[in-house]
């Protein structure tokens, strides 16, 4: 087989499977019509129905042939029309995939969001993880918060969120026991329908194992090294496509078999209550009191708690103010001392001075006393 003959083989491949893939009628709806595909084909490009899987120029080498027309039915083609019709025959569609107009085989994957409280949190951790390990689950993620001990009123209580995964056929089993065994404040149920993607990549995975074959069959004629490469290049590119799919296939199965249940689960002292008939003014007044005077003693509780738990820092807080309060004292006591201190020396300073003058007048006046008298004694 000659180059050219084995490029005109891989075109006539390619166009027999985007027809095929056009008739299953699985592939992505597109802006592009069934013509307009076709012709894409023709011209060297290799359409799978979805941006993810279109391949530009995949066999560009068509158009390097000018009698295409004319000379592509050759002995290597008649095989590969041969497959074709055997593929039209729907060899390749029944691949185990979940039929689009059947509910019962949809594939849905569903999660469901629980906000619970409980008066008995350690109780109700270890009922989840039995019930978890009974319904044949696991725990994907959790994060638990174990209470702060030197917190105030509601920060010392416990909650936990987890992300549990939970056999699709027992979700509706766990949920039912979980609202038995707490008390359910929210829950969000959520169901994606998935069928017509998972049947897509599904086809479209059947497609490119269909071409593997092909491409495997012409390696086995290929005579040139040119031809060895690009087909085995092409060989590589088509099995890692279908990789990739197999993969997707397995990751939307595990989330079609295994729900979701995201959980978040709060430790409460008094639960809070579910939604009731409607109720009469005083019914609503008594319980409105109830609630108000269960709050206020819950906060003296909580106060008194508080306060017996911080007592040594209050006793070490008031021993630091004692001496505090000491020494400004004991300053001020010392100050007014120095003052009236100096007072003292002042007004005792003064009183001499006083006295000192008192004494200096009264020498005076006896002095001029005796001046006086002698004076009186010479006038005799």
């Amino acid at each position: 087989m000659n180059y050219r003959k084995l490029k005109k083989s891989a075109a006539v491949a390619g166009i027999i499977l985007s027809v095929v893939m056009l008739m299953s009628g699985c592939g992505k709806k597109s802006n592009a019509s069934p013509a307009n595909v076709t012709n894409n084909a023709l011209a060297g490009e290799a359409y799978y129905g979805g941006d993810d899987y279109y391949y530009e120029d995949m066999y560009d080498y068509v158009g390097a042939e000018p009698a295409y027309e004319e000379n592509y039915k050759t002995e290597s083609t008649v095989d590969f029309e041969d497959g074709a019709r055997a593929l039209d025959s729907g060899n390749i569609v029944d691949s185990g995939s979940a039929s689009v107009g059947n509910n019962q085989n949809r594939k849905l994957i569903r999660t469901v969001d629980l906000d619970v409280e409980t008066k008995e949190y350690d109780k109700l951790k270890i009922g989840i993880e039995e019930q978890i390990k009974q319904l044949g689950g696991y725990v994907e993620q959790e994060y638990s918060y174990n209470g702060n001990a030197y917190g105030l009123n509601n920060s010392r209580a416990r909650y936990s969120t987890m992300t549990i995964r939970i056999p699709d056929d027992k979700l509706d089993e766990f949920v039912t026991v979980m609202s038995g065994m707490s008390n359910v404040i929210s829950k969000n149920t959520t169901a994606t329908d998935v069928t017509l993607q998972y049947t897509d990549i599904e086809s479209k995975r059947d497609m490119y194992r269909a071409e593997l074959e092909s491409l495997t069959a012409l390696l086995e004629k290929a005579e040139s090294v040119e031809d060895v490469t690009y087909i085995t290049q092409r060989i590589t590119d088509v099995r890692y496509n279908i990789e990739s799919m197999e993969r997707q296939l397995r990751v939307m199965d595990n989330q079609v078999d295994y729900a979701t249940v995201s959980m978040h689960i709060t430790e409460v002292e008094v639960l809070t209550p579910q939604v009731a008939d409607q109720k009469t003014p005083g019914e609503e007044m008594r319980e409105g009191f109830k609630s108000s005077f269960l709050d206020v003693v819950n906060q003296l509780k909580n106060f008194g708690m508080n306060f017996v738990i911080n007592l040594p820092y209050i006793i070490r807080v008031l021993i630091i103010l004692g001496i505090i309060f000491g020494i400004i004292r004991l300053t001020i006591h010392i100050i007014v001392k120095s003052v009236k201190k100096k007072k003292a020396k002042k007004a005792a300073k003064k009183a001499a001075e006083a006295a000192g003058e008192a004494k200096e007048g009264k020498a005076e006046e006896t002095k001029a006393e005796e001046v006086k008298a002698e004076d009186a004694k010479s006038e005799k």
